[in-house]
């Protein structure tokens, strides 16, 4: 059943104890990812205990079909549920995923098991979305980005509970930058909050200062996420970019930037064995929050071959320019395969 918009806040406070499929998908991938808090909530998941908890990416998946009906079988230990988590990252779901989740489906009803997958902006007509609307022991949870008017309105809202007025300029600039995203829409109200403070009034010059310098900050830390080991950071950050308006090869460009950094970093430290030279003649000019990120990718990748990196992003700014429709696929496999060379 796909649950209808009115009704979604309340239903995710109180989900029937019948459905074992949770499927959430839609274009704003932010509040997908609030609506999968709320849910985890309500269902009181312990997301730090193994044993009753298991997270599954499409990459896995791909490897082994096998695993989500592995994992959904699974006797939980210690507790009356079993809870799996699967995100698929493709604008369109590889067969062999459709059909793990058909073989999922095939074995409802279970007892005691709750399998809740996130998907990006599936068409409610392909087969599968369909199969899975259909079946009673599932239900359908779609996230639509806000209207042009209820945004703005968000937007004024959010800024009148501190006091905070805008100008129709500044309005209309972020409204503009903003919405594809709940999340994201969020944070970068906070930001703004902060950036003007102690200010009551925000100005068509203050959004303008203060957008572009979030989203280069957001980049960076996604890259560091990455050289970090980071798996899962890595891949929701580039969902939240992607849904900024980032573009695949920006994205792609500005890892490679920080790579090369990171090599000379790198290089540096195993002569000398000071992190400060290092980052000081490395890269001089650093925002001072991204220097401890910097500093742990450095430790983490001292031992690396970072010109393989350097070689496989090249050939993936390639690729993309080559397949467009399957920019963000190839980006998401690629920098899951780079965060976890860093983590072994």
């Amino acid at each position: 059943m796909k649950i209808k918009e009115y009704l979604i806040d309340d239903y995710l406070l109180n989900p029937e104890d019948s459905i074992n499929l949770f499927f959430f998908i839609g274009p704003d991938t932010g509040l997908t990812d609030e609506r999968v808090s709320k849910l985890s909530e309500s269902l009181k998941i312990d997301h730090n205990n193994p044993f009753n908890v298991s997270r599954i990416d499409q990459t896995e998946l791909e490897k082994n079909p096998d695993k989500l009906l592995d994992e959904s079988l699974t006797y939980s230990l210690n507790s009356e549920k079993r809870f799996v988590f699967l995100k698929i990252y493709s604008e369109s779901v590889p067969s062999s995923i459709v059909k793990s989740i058909k073989d999922l489906i095939n074995n409802f009803p279970l007892n005691d098991t709750k399998v809740i997958i996130s998907a990006r902006n599936l068409s409610l007509t392909l087969p599968l979305v369909k199969h899975i609307i259909d079946n009673r022991f599932c239900n359908t949870i779609v996230s639509y980005q806000k209207s042009v008017k209820d945004l703005k309105s968000e937007i004024i809202s959010f800024f009148s509970k501190e006091g905070i007025k805008i100008n129709n300029d500044a309005l209309n600039l972020l409204e503009v930058n903003l919405g594809d995203n709940q999340l994201n829409t969020t944070k970068a109200l906070d930001r703004i909050i902060s950036f003007i403070y102690p200010k009551k009034f925000i100005d068509y010059e203050d959004i303008i200062k203060i957008i572009p310098n979030s989203k280069l900050i957001e980049l960076d830390q996604t890259v560091f996420s990455a050289f970090a080991g980071n798996h899962l950071e890595t891949l929701n950050n580039i969902d939240h970019l992607n849904s900024s308006g980032v573009s695949t090869l920006q994205i792609i460009r500005v890892f490679l930037k920080w790579s090369i950094s990171l090599k000379v970093a790198c290089e540096i430290y195993k002569k000398t064995h000071s992190i400060e030279k290092a980052i000081k003649d490395s890269t001089p000019y650093m925002f001072w929050k991204l220097k401890p990120r910097f500093e742990e990718s450095i430790k983490k990748c001292v031992d690396l071959d970072l010109n393989i990196i350097i070689n496989r992003l090249l050939a993936l700014e390639q690729k993309v320019k080559l397949f467009p429709n399957l920019e963000l696929f190839l980006l998401s496999y690629s920098l899951s395969r780079l965060s976890k060379m860093v983590r072994k």
